[in-house]
């Protein structure tokens, strides 16, 4: 008897988009935001954003990015209404919850009054399987820049409210 192809097909997890955000104005509806640990590397956590293009305006006609650790210009997509794309946050990365709190506080400006004690838990409620902020819309501003240790292009994102 042979093996199929598909052998495991049943366990395997489906993950988002897979699409990444690109230099560009936008805003965008919330799909899903959920904590993972990265299929990649083991025992590393990360947040994972799957967005809905709502409106989209290019910045610029190019942007770098690196494949395979060779640094290469690419063309900036334009982005369709309905488009999904993805935002991850690794919490390795000494960023992770600023670029968290940011997110969390333009969907949803009055946390910006939340005491700090109060902070964790309600990032575990809104990161949790209800997935409240489903359906929610918030503006991103992505431009390129270099990572500071290595010189590695990478998209940065700054969320504001859509009102």
């Amino acid at each position: 008897m042979s093996t199929s192809i598909f052998a495991g097909l049943g366990a395997a997890e489906v993950h988002g988009a897979g699409q990444y955000i690109t230099p560009g104005n936008y805003v965008f509806g919330i799909k899903q935001i959920l904590i993972k640990e990265s299929s990649r590397n083991r025992g590393q956590m990360m947040a994972i954003h799957e967005l809905e293009v709502v409106e989209f305006a290019a910045t610029a006609s190019t942007y770098e990015s690196s494949k395979g650790g060779e640094i290469v210009t690419e063309d900036c997509p334009v982005w369709e209404r309905g488009q999904a794309l993805t935002w991850l946050v690794q919490f390795k990365h000494a960023s992770a919850l600023a670029n968290i709190k940011q997110i969390l506080i333009a969907v949803l400006p009055d946390l910006e009054k939340l005491p700090e004690a109060e902070w964790s838990a309600e990032a575990d409620k809104l990161y949790g399987p209800d997935n409240p902020l489903c359906g929610l819309q918030v503006r991103c501003e992505a431009f390129g820049t270099r990572t500071r240790e290595k010189n590695l292009p990478f998209t940065v994102c700054r969320w504001s409210p859509t009102h």
